[in-house]
């Protein structure tokens, strides 16, 4: 397979900053009849008990993706490979030991044990890519309620920007990776579904979720800024079963700095977060918050639903190179589908 290694400083230096258009240019796809319940059959359903010790709960499930997420740590690293020098591969992996055994909680310290013995993934590389789930998604998260106030969640996970540009598939080789890791996970107590939730094979945690009768929750990573020492905020999404039971969170590590919310008495009928802050312009390469908004706008609070919000998160540029997969979620029925997604050409690569 031949590869393109792009490093991020030189691909934003060597882009003209300005907004896809021509054959990249956003296209709302509401209306198409896309929507396919029965495609969602195609990421498993599995089940952590956490009432097994925390070495035995990931063991089973983990196994038959060994090889993917293989697949996923070695694409990580190849990127590494990219700076002069042997030296940060075993740097990254020494940290990486080191965090494992002195600083991550002691039961997901032993849940990453349980991995590493089921799959023969090294703590160290196990422990790395729990921490790079953490700190690098790009995503599109909707809370929605149709006119009787029935309230939808919906969110795409983009993951895998920058990591080698795989020319024949014509993605992005992380990308691609993270698609075939993709599962659906019950975590189930005393015999009880008391969270359900879609992440990757070997993360310890879910990325999108529902705590059933309770609420629904997605996070997204929030842009990095200059000048500030905090490491990272994120956003929470969060959606409920009641009428304008829906809001954003913006975070720092300390405290909420903002929040937007559902609210039916001033017709805000959904609200749409990407990665930047509502009062803060995306950068033009960046811009999935203007297609999103401009195709809920086209969609309308009288066809929010599963089949809306799904087209809605298909439409491009919000459906992009690096889009992982979709996740439709509402607490009133219960509904949880999780689609695998892929943008097929022209596509905008972020």
């Amino acid at each position: 397979m031949r590869s393109i290694y792009i490093l991020s400083t030189v691909l934003f230096v060597g882009i003209v900053a300005t907004p896809p258009e021509g054959k990249f240019a956003p296209k709302c796809v509401v209306g198409s009849g896309i929507y396919d319940p029965a495609k969602a059959g195609e990421v498993p359903w599995l089940t952590v008990d956490l009432d097994l010790p925390p070495e035995e709960r990931y063991k089973r499930i983990v196994a038959p993706f060994a090889e993917g997420m293989k697949e996923v740590i070695d694409t990580i690293k190849q990127m590494a490979q990219l700076i002069p020098g042997d030296f940060l591969i075993p740097l990254l992996e020494e940290l990486m030991q080191h965090a494992h055994d002195l600083l991550f909680p002691r039961e997901y310290a032993l849940e990453i044990d349980g991995i590493a013995e089921a799959t023969g993934i090294s703590v160290a590389d196990l422990s790395m890519m729990n921490i790079y789930y953490e700190l690098s998604r790009f995503c599109t998260s909707i809370v929605a309620q149709d006119v009787n106030g029935q309230t939808y969640h919906a969110r795409n996970l983009d993951f895998g920007q920058l990591f080698v540009w795989d020319t024949k598939l014509s993605t992005w080789h992380l990308s691609e990776a993270l698609r075939k890791v993709t599962v659906n996970i019950d975590f189930v107590k005393n015999g009880q579904v008391i969270f359900k939730g879609t992440t990757f094979a070997g993360h310890i945690g879910i990325i999108t979720g529902m705590k059933p009768d309770k609420f629904t929750i997605s996070m997204n990573a929030k842009d990095f800024l200059s000048g500030i020492t905090q490491l990272a905020g994120c956003y929470y999404i969060l959606g409920g079963k009641n009428v304008d039971e829906g809001v954003i969170i913006v975070r720092n590590e300390t405290s909420v700095l903002d929040y937007v919310e559902l609210n039916s008495q001033k017709d805000v009928w959904y609200v749409l977060q990407t990665n930047y802050d509502p009062q803060q312009t995306p950068i033009f390469l960046d811009d999935r918050r203007t297609p999103g908004n401009n195709c809920m706008k086209q969609l309308t609070q009288s066809r929010v639903n599963a089949s809306g919000l799904f087209e809605v998160l298909s439409s491009k540029t919000t459906l992009n190179k690096t889009t992982v997969h979709t996740v439709i979620m509402s607490l009133a029925t219960g509904l949880y589908q999780t689609f695998i997604q892929r943008c097929p050409d022209p596509c905008w690569f972020l």
